[in-house]
């Protein structure tokens, strides 16, 4: 990493970003004088592993390499969008029913996520050690699916239910785990077909 611009303290320093010709390319609609003030951290997380941040905030290099920790985070609740509630694939022909698919999963995923909330605060845990997965499943079948009564005492001992099995959905603990960054293939609904060799062009 070439360490440009003016240094502003340790292991930070202010650069003017410019882009580059293929930026341009993908960005035509970008002014000719574009340009935007960065700052350059540089966070030591180990003595193997080097963090570089750039950032139009001025705030500590290790604040801001705490917040991006943060990011697999934000990536399990895509998976659990996608994946759980059965968003990566839309099945709305028309934007109002897109719009409503979008809308049914959130409301979906906030109440899983509340009861999630309120089951760990009952064993005292952190949420996020509850398995979204099996909370969504609680909620799905015992609260959506197979209640059928309008006395509040009995929702309410449905709900205590939900809450007592949820909080039992720990997942496991693996301290000091690392999943390096890389790419996945997507998965194919169908197989490849296999291409015949040898086969001379009918005429």
């Amino acid at each position: 990493m070439v360490r440009q611009g003016k240094a502003q303290g340790k292991d930070q320093w202010e650069l003017t970003w410019q882009p580059n010709r293929w930026e341009r390319k993908s960005n035509p609609q970008w002014p000719a004088d574009a340009t935007l003030r960065v700052w350059l951290h540089e966070v030591r997380i180990s003595e193997k592993l080097t963090l570089w941040l750039v950032s139009r905030l001025p705030d500590e290099g290790c604040e801001l390499a705490a917040i991006y920790g943060q990011r697999q985070n934000i990536e399990t609740d895509l998976r659990d969008l996608k994946r759980t509630l059965r968003l990566e694939e839309m099945r709305g022909r028309s934007t109002e029913m897109v719009a409503k698919e979008l809308a049914s999963a959130t409301v979906a995923y906030n109440m899983a996520n509340l009861i999630r909330r309120m089951a760990a605060a009952r064993v005292e845990i952190a949420p996020r050690r509850l398995s979204f997965n099996r909370v969504w499943s609680l909620v799905k079948v015992l609260l959506l699916e197979s209640l059928d009564t309008t006395d509040p005492a009995k929702i309410q001992e449905r709900i205590d239910l939900v809450l007592r099995m949820s909080g039992q959905c720990k997942l496991a603990n693996r301290p000091g785990r690392h999943y390096p960054r890389e790419v996945i293939a997507r998965r194919r609904k169908f197989p490849l077909r296999p291409r015949k060799r040898g086969l001379k062009s009918r005429k």
